[in-house]
Protein backbone atom coordinates (compact mmCIF):
# COMPACT_ATOMS: atom_id res chain seq x y z
CA UNK A 1 0.00 0.00 0.00
CA UNK A 2 1.50 3.37 -1.05
CA UNK A 3 0.58 6.96 -0.31
CA UNK A 4 1.88 9.77 -2.44
CA UNK A 5 1.53 13.53 -2.47
CA UNK A 6 1.39 15.42 -5.23
CA UNK A 7 0.53 19.07 -6.48
CA UNK A 8 -1.66 19.27 -9.62
CA UNK A 9 -2.58 22.82 -11.23
CA UNK A 10 -4.16 24.77 -8.07
CA UNK A 11 -5.60 21.34 -6.69
CA UNK A 12 -3.31 19.17 -4.19
CA UNK A 13 -3.90 15.20 -4.34
CA UNK A 14 -3.11 12.06 -3.03
CA UNK A 15 -2.71 8.47 -4.87
CA UNK A 16 -3.45 5.45 -2.70
CA UNK A 17 -2.59 2.56 -4.20
CA UNK A 18 -4.57 -0.75 -2.41
CA UNK A 19 -3.54 -3.95 -3.69
CA UNK A 20 -4.25 -3.44 -7.78
CA UNK A 21 -6.06 -0.62 -7.36
CA UNK A 22 -5.24 3.31 -7.21
CA UNK A 23 -7.11 5.71 -6.28
CA UNK A 24 -6.85 9.59 -6.31
CA UNK A 25 -7.81 11.78 -3.14
CA UNK A 26 -8.57 15.51 -4.22
CA UNK A 27 -7.90 18.14 -1.92
CA UNK A 28 -10.51 20.74 -2.50
CA UNK A 29 -11.64 23.82 -0.97
CA UNK A 30 -14.47 22.17 -0.34
CA UNK A 31 -12.93 19.03 1.41
CA UNK A 32 -11.02 15.58 0.03
CA UNK A 33 -12.94 13.29 -2.30
CA UNK A 34 -12.58 10.90 -4.37
CA UNK A 35 -13.77 11.14 -8.50
CA UNK A 36 -16.67 8.56 -8.66
CA UNK A 37 -15.87 7.52 -11.77
CA UNK A 38 -12.65 6.37 -10.67
CA UNK A 39 -13.71 4.34 -7.61
CA UNK A 40 -16.06 2.65 -9.88
CA UNK A 41 -13.69 1.38 -12.61
CA UNK A 42 -10.65 0.60 -9.92
CA UNK A 43 -12.67 -0.83 -7.00
CA UNK A 44 -15.17 -1.94 -8.82
CA UNK A 45 -15.29 -2.95 -12.78
CA UNK A 46 -17.97 -0.90 -13.81
CA UNK A 47 -18.66 1.97 -15.95
CA UNK A 48 -19.09 5.52 -14.25
CA UNK A 49 -22.78 6.09 -15.91
CA UNK A 50 -24.07 3.05 -14.59
CA UNK A 51 -22.34 2.80 -11.58
CA UNK A 52 -23.91 6.75 -10.86
CA UNK A 53 -27.24 4.98 -11.20
CA UNK A 54 -26.86 2.48 -8.23
CA UNK A 55 -25.41 5.68 -6.19
CA UNK A 56 -28.57 7.85 -6.90
CA UNK A 57 -31.25 4.73 -5.74
CA UNK A 58 -29.19 4.01 -2.41
CA UNK A 59 -28.94 7.69 -1.45
CA UNK A 60 -24.91 7.29 -1.07
CA UNK A 61 -23.75 11.01 -0.10
CA UNK A 62 -21.67 12.40 -2.47
CA UNK A 63 -21.00 16.07 -4.18
CA UNK A 64 -20.74 17.44 -7.70
CA UNK A 65 -18.48 19.97 -9.03
CA UNK A 66 -17.77 22.15 -11.89
CA UNK A 67 -15.06 23.83 -10.87
CA UNK A 68 -11.94 24.34 -13.24
CA UNK A 69 -9.61 23.09 -11.21
CA UNK A 70 -11.61 20.04 -10.43
CA UNK A 71 -12.76 19.25 -13.94
CA UNK A 72 -8.65 20.16 -14.84
CA UNK A 73 -7.21 17.68 -12.70
CA UNK A 74 -9.58 15.16 -14.24
CA UNK A 75 -8.29 15.91 -17.52
CA UNK A 76 -4.51 15.90 -16.42
CA UNK A 77 -4.93 12.74 -14.77
CA UNK A 78 -6.64 10.96 -17.65
CA UNK A 79 -9.99 10.00 -15.57
CA UNK A 80 -12.63 8.91 -16.95
CA UNK A 81 -15.95 10.36 -15.66
CA UNK A 82 -20.03 9.90 -16.12
CA UNK A 83 -21.49 10.86 -19.33
CA UNK A 84 -23.86 13.74 -17.90
CA UNK A 85 -20.21 15.01 -16.30
CA UNK A 86 -20.45 17.72 -18.98
CA UNK A 87 -23.04 19.77 -17.57
CA UNK A 88 -24.27 18.32 -14.57
CA UNK A 89 -20.72 18.12 -13.21
CA UNK A 90 -17.98 16.06 -11.90
CA UNK A 91 -19.44 13.46 -8.94
CA UNK A 92 -17.38 13.03 -6.01
CA UNK A 93 -17.32 11.02 -3.21
CA UNK A 94 -16.27 11.52 0.43
CA UNK A 95 -14.35 8.68 2.07
CA UNK A 96 -16.99 7.56 4.06
CA UNK A 97 -18.97 6.59 1.34
CA UNK A 98 -16.59 4.26 -0.28
CA UNK A 99 -16.17 2.99 2.30
CA UNK A 100 -20.12 2.05 2.89
CA UNK A 101 -20.00 1.31 -0.87
CA UNK A 102 -17.31 -1.68 -0.31
CA UNK A 103 -19.08 -3.07 2.59
CA UNK A 104 -22.49 -2.72 0.11
CA UNK A 105 -20.67 -4.39 -2.65
CA UNK A 106 -19.65 -7.24 -1.00
CA UNK A 107 -15.52 -5.71 -1.54
CA UNK A 108 -14.57 -6.97 2.16
CA UNK A 109 -11.71 -7.84 1.25
CA UNK A 110 -10.73 -4.28 0.68
CA UNK A 111 -12.12 -2.54 3.48
CA UNK A 112 -9.42 -3.18 5.72
CA UNK A 113 -6.68 -1.85 3.49
CA UNK A 114 -8.83 1.18 2.86
CA UNK A 115 -8.95 1.83 5.80
CA UNK A 116 -5.44 1.54 7.01
CA UNK A 117 -4.81 3.89 4.11
CA UNK A 118 -7.32 6.70 5.40
CA UNK A 119 -6.14 6.33 8.04
CA UNK A 120 -1.99 6.96 7.76
CA UNK A 121 -2.97 10.27 5.89
CA UNK A 122 -5.22 11.34 8.15
CA UNK A 123 -2.02 11.10 10.41
CA UNK A 124 0.96 12.18 8.20
CA UNK A 125 -1.23 15.53 7.39
CA UNK A 126 -1.84 16.40 11.05
CA UNK A 127 2.04 15.77 11.50
CA UNK A 128 2.58 17.96 8.58
CA UNK A 129 0.21 20.81 9.68
CA UNK A 130 1.90 20.43 13.16
CA UNK A 131 5.23 20.63 11.79
CA UNK A 132 3.99 24.24 10.26
CA UNK A 133 3.22 25.15 13.36
CA UNK A 134 -0.52 24.78 12.78
CA UNK A 135 -1.81 23.19 15.48
CA UNK A 136 -5.17 23.96 15.42
CA UNK A 137 -5.74 22.39 12.20
CA UNK A 138 -3.93 19.72 13.32
CA UNK A 139 -5.52 19.04 16.12
CA UNK A 140 -8.81 17.71 14.90
CA UNK A 141 -7.33 15.90 12.18
CA UNK A 142 -5.23 14.42 14.81
CA UNK A 143 -7.83 13.26 17.40
CA UNK A 144 -10.09 11.58 13.78
CA UNK A 145 -6.71 9.40 13.04
CA UNK A 146 -7.35 8.43 17.00
CA UNK A 147 -11.08 7.18 16.04
CA UNK A 148 -9.98 5.49 12.82
CA UNK A 149 -7.13 3.72 14.66
CA UNK A 150 -9.46 2.61 17.68
CA UNK A 151 -12.14 1.42 14.91
CA UNK A 152 -9.79 -0.31 12.83
CA UNK A 153 -7.31 -2.31 15.86
CA UNK A 154 -10.30 -2.89 17.84
CA UNK A 155 -11.50 -4.63 20.18
CA UNK A 156 -8.79 -4.71 22.47
CA UNK A 157 -6.39 -1.70 22.71
CA UNK A 158 -3.31 -2.34 20.26
CA UNK A 159 0.32 -0.99 20.40
CA UNK A 160 -0.53 0.12 16.79
CA UNK A 161 -2.91 3.02 18.90
CA UNK A 162 0.69 4.54 20.63
CA UNK A 163 1.55 6.82 17.80
CA UNK A 164 -1.83 8.12 17.41
CA UNK A 165 -2.06 9.30 21.12
CA UNK A 166 1.16 10.77 20.52
CA UNK A 167 -0.13 12.86 17.75
CA UNK A 168 -2.78 13.99 19.77
CA UNK A 169 -0.86 14.70 22.59
CA UNK A 170 1.48 16.74 20.79
CA UNK A 171 -1.73 18.54 19.11
CA UNK A 172 -3.00 19.27 22.43
CA UNK A 173 0.52 20.53 23.75
CA UNK A 174 0.96 23.00 20.76
CA UNK A 175 -2.42 24.69 22.00
CA UNK A 176 -1.58 24.85 25.54
CA UNK A 177 -4.39 21.99 26.45
CA UNK A 178 -2.59 20.66 29.43
CA UNK A 179 -5.37 18.32 30.40
CA UNK A 180 -6.29 16.47 26.95
CA UNK A 181 -2.09 16.18 26.37
CA UNK A 182 -2.02 14.51 29.83
CA UNK A 183 -4.93 11.93 28.90
CA UNK A 184 -3.69 10.94 25.85
CA UNK A 185 -0.12 10.73 26.75
CA UNK A 186 -1.65 8.05 29.91
CA UNK A 187 -3.23 5.90 27.15
CA UNK A 188 -0.26 5.66 25.00
CA UNK A 189 1.58 4.64 28.59
CA UNK A 190 -0.91 1.81 29.21
CA UNK A 191 -0.28 0.62 26.03
CA UNK A 192 4.01 0.65 26.56
CA UNK A 193 3.02 -1.21 30.10
CA UNK A 194 1.14 -3.52 28.69
CA UNK A 195 3.68 -4.91 25.86
CA UNK A 196 7.35 -4.02 27.45
CA UNK A 197 8.78 -6.47 25.00
CA UNK A 198 7.20 -4.35 22.11
CA UNK A 199 7.77 -1.11 23.09
CA UNK A 200 11.07 -0.03 21.46
CA UNK A 201 13.46 2.49 22.86
CA UNK A 202 12.64 5.29 20.67
CA UNK A 203 8.79 4.69 21.13
CA UNK A 204 9.78 5.41 25.47
CA UNK A 205 12.07 8.33 24.60
CA UNK A 206 9.25 9.98 22.36
CA UNK A 207 6.53 9.34 25.11
CA UNK A 208 9.73 10.57 27.74
CA UNK A 209 10.03 14.06 26.08
CA UNK A 210 6.55 14.74 25.84
CA UNK A 211 5.77 13.90 29.25
CA UNK A 212 8.71 16.30 30.18
CA UNK A 213 7.62 19.24 27.84
CA UNK A 214 3.95 18.58 29.39
CA UNK A 215 6.01 18.62 33.01
CA UNK A 216 7.75 22.11 32.00
CA UNK A 217 4.86 23.50 31.18
CA UNK A 218 2.50 22.47 33.93
CA UNK A 219 5.30 23.81 36.37
CA UNK A 220 5.94 27.49 34.13
CA UNK A 221 1.85 27.81 33.22
CA UNK A 222 1.74 31.41 32.40
CA UNK A 223 5.79 31.80 32.19
CA UNK A 224 6.83 29.42 29.85
CA UNK A 225 7.51 30.77 26.44
CA UNK A 226 6.64 28.87 23.49
CA UNK A 227 9.50 27.78 22.00
CA UNK A 228 10.50 25.96 24.61
CA UNK A 229 8.26 22.87 24.29
CA UNK A 230 6.78 24.19 20.89
CA UNK A 231 9.94 23.19 19.35
CA UNK A 232 9.99 20.13 21.05
CA UNK A 233 6.95 19.32 19.49
CA UNK A 234 7.65 20.73 16.22
CA UNK A 235 10.87 18.25 16.35
CA UNK A 236 8.34 15.01 17.56
CA UNK A 237 6.12 15.85 14.53
CA UNK A 238 8.53 16.12 11.91
CA UNK A 239 9.96 12.66 12.68
CA UNK A 240 6.31 10.92 13.67
CA UNK A 241 6.13 9.11 10.27
CA UNK A 242 8.98 7.79 10.39
CA UNK A 243 7.86 5.30 13.32
CA UNK A 244 4.62 4.67 12.98
CA UNK A 245 4.34 0.82 13.36
CA UNK A 246 1.72 0.42 10.62
CA UNK A 247 3.77 1.68 7.67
Amino acid sequence: MLLASHILMALTYTVLTIGQSKLHQLHTPTGKFFVMGEVAMQLFQETPTSFLQELRKGKYNKASSSSSDVLQAIVDLGLQVEGTAAHAGIVLLPAATVEQLLLDKRRGDLVHPFKLAMLKLASQDAARMMASGDYEGALPVALEAVVLGEQLFKPQPALQLFPLYLLAAQANLGLRRAPQCGKCLALANMLAMKEPTLTTNIMRSQLSRLYGQLYAFQVCSGCLGVSTYAIGCLFAANNFAANCLWL
